[in-house]
């Protein structure tokens, strides 16, 4: 879900399986931190994270439920 819907996160493996190399850990963290991909990771990311807050304060002040709270995240 981060990944294809959100795109703020970089797939290393997929399932149990999959073995991840150190090699492609270093990838990814280059691929986040360097380039026009990873500045709008990072942008989608602290967007999310602002959404997020704002809807936990929602839950804290009015006690909503969790369904209200996925409902107001639009995600």
């Amino acid at each position: 879900m981060l990944e294809e819907e959100l795109g703020v996160s970089v797939q290393l493996a997929n399932g149990n399986e999959d073995e991840v190399l150190s090699k492609d850990v270093q990838n990814a963290i280059e691929q986040v931190m360097n380039g026009n991909n990873g500045e709008e990771m990072r942008k989608r990311a602290t967007v999310i994270a602002e959404k997020i807050n704002a809807a936990m304060k929602m839950v804290i002040t009015k006690g909503l439920l969790l369904d209200q709270l996925m409902i107001s995240l639009h995600l």
